[in-house]
């Protein structure tokens, strides 16, 4: 007879796994053991206490995923002042920090060491700092106390206060507690960098190295057709002239800001204040896009702001054929006199671009330009595969298939980035990379079939302009580099 795992069974698989995630990129000191039959798990943490702005101690100690915030505090204060526990009985509070300035107060009866393994999820670093709560009921910086005298009026006329006033010095109070509390955490990370002996993660460089191949690997499996664009942001960061993003057809120029404004460390900032602006340079006097170059042409004589709605990627396939002038973009400040405007309605949803669908059936409002008007052109982004008919010739009723940076897959299966149907196609038939301007094809298995140019392939072979592709017998593409126009 089988029985079925009962639920407490699967929970304690799933918390094995989490226990082994955190254990591969974490110091040995740091490691968690395996949970035992009432799901507990034993990890050391450490903590930071912070006197002054200059005194900072740190201590390790081990910790139960049944220990409560509050049992934790009481071990810390014997840790930390165990001479000062019978002179006073202050009150002790645990926040969670991290370096970009976020943080958290722990409530009394959640877990730390839960808490902690919850990094596991981004592979992300942080502190648990100790804070003794003041006294003072109301800051100095609310109240604006001056000396001494103005101290002793206040006890005076304590009884006083106007409900009114109160009001006030309570409102005061609430505006000073997030600056007091940023700036505690800014403090502790000043007082104790980074470094080895204070991270858990066993190797940032390999952690960081997975943390970008994920966030590229998701970000290339909902953007649909796209491909990389520069965006300058000279005046944002003036040592970093520019930042590369993943960009969808789809992308509006307001994610597009957001993104930038990331990528250069800002995003703490109101994306609102800033602007996507599109600059057109005359083709012939290109520019070697020195700092100096960039800052030369900030007289706005060859820009447009572009609305929020706006598809700059679209935007930019649809003026491709206009070989007077060259476009770029940049993100700016936005200036008092443009309002957040946003024009366009429609969007483009990411199976419009998928294989498959013809050009007719992409539809846009009436304030966009449709691709498949027959006036329209639309250039490659990026290399792409043209649909072919058996005989060889090119069906212009359906779109090209762009292909974007890094790996995209071809095969059966719904989860694959080019999905096609048929007896001969497999599962994963094969994998397109796309990377330092060489693109290539790799069967994915022994029995998958390819060929280019007639020649059956059972190995990467690098796609040159014109060549024919045939996959699975059925399906027949000619690849085009970027400079193609259709």
């Amino acid at each position: 007879m089988i029985y079925a795992p009962t639920s407490r069974a699967i929970e304690r698989e799933q918390l094995i796994r989490l226990v082994e995630q955190w254990n591969e990129n974490r110091l040995d000191l740091f490691s968690l053991s395996y949970p035992n039959e009432d799901l507990e798990i034993h990890g050391v943490m450490r903590f930071y206490f912070q006197e002054s702005k200059t005194k900072v101690s740190t201590k390790c100690i081990r910790v139960s995923s049944t220990a409560t915030t509050r049992a934790v505090i009481e071990a810390l204060v014997d840790k930390f002042h165990p001479d000062l526990k019978m002179l006073s009985n202050p009150e002790y509070t645990i926040w969670e920090v991290h370096e970009n300035g976020e943080e958290r107060l722990l409530t009394p009866e959640e877990k730390p060491l839960l808490v902690q393994l919850n990094w596991h999820k981004d592979d992300r670093e942080g502190r648990f700092l100790l804070r003794q709560q003041s006294c003072v009921t109301i800051p100095f910086m609310a109240l604006q106390v001056g000396n001494a005298e103005n101290m002793d009026n206040m006890h005076r006329n304590n009884k006083r206060f106007s409900k009114r006033e109160k009001k006030e010095l309570k409102k005061k109070y609430q505006q000073a507690l997030p600056l007091e509390s940023e700036n505690a955490a800014c403090e502790l990370y000043k007082a104790i960098p980074p470094t080895t002996f204070t991270r858990t993660l066993s190797n940032p460089e390999i952690v960081m190295k997975k943390r970008r191949e994920r966030k590229i690997e998701a970000k290339l499996k909902g953007m649909g057709q796209g491909g990389s664009l520069k965006i300058y942001g000279y005046d944002l960061v003036p040592s970093r002239p520019y930042v590369t993003l993943l960009v969808s057809v789809r992308d509006q120029a307001c994610k597009i800001v957001k993104e930038t404004l990331e990528k250069y460390g800002l995003e703490k900032e109101n994306c609102d204040d800033y602007i996507l602006v599109e600059i057109s340079l005359p083709a012939s006097g290109k520019l070697t896009r020195s700092l100096s170059d960039l800052r030369d042409i900030n007289d706005g004589r060859h820009e447009r702001y572009l609305n929020d709605d706006e598809l700059p990627l679209i935007y930019l396939a649809d003026h491709a054929g206009d070989a007077s002038k060259e476009i770029m973009f940049a993100v700016r400040k936005r200036p008092s006199n443009i309002p957040t405007i946003r024009r366009f309605h429609g969007s483009l949803s990411s199976t419009n671009f998928a294989f498959g669908v013809s050009k007719d059936s992409v539809a846009l409002s009436s304030d966009f330009h449709s691709l498949s008007s027959e006036n329209s052109l639309l250039r490659a982004v990026s290399p792409c595969l043209v649909h072919l008919t058996p005989d060889g010739k090119e069906l212009a009723s359906y779109l090209p298939i762009l292909i974007g940076p890094f790996v995209t897959d071809i095969g059966g299966d719904h989860s694959m980035k080019i999905h096609l149907t048929g007896e001969q196609i497999r599962p994963r038939h094969a994998v397109i990379n796309f990377s330092n301007g060489i693109v290539t094809i790799t069967p994915s298995v022994l029995n998958a079939e390819i060929e280019v140019n007639n020649q059956r392939i059972s190995q990467t072979v690098m796609l040159r302009d014109g060549d024919i592709v045939c996959i699975g017998r059925i399906y027949n593409f000619q690849y085009y580099n970027s400079q193609v126009i259709f």
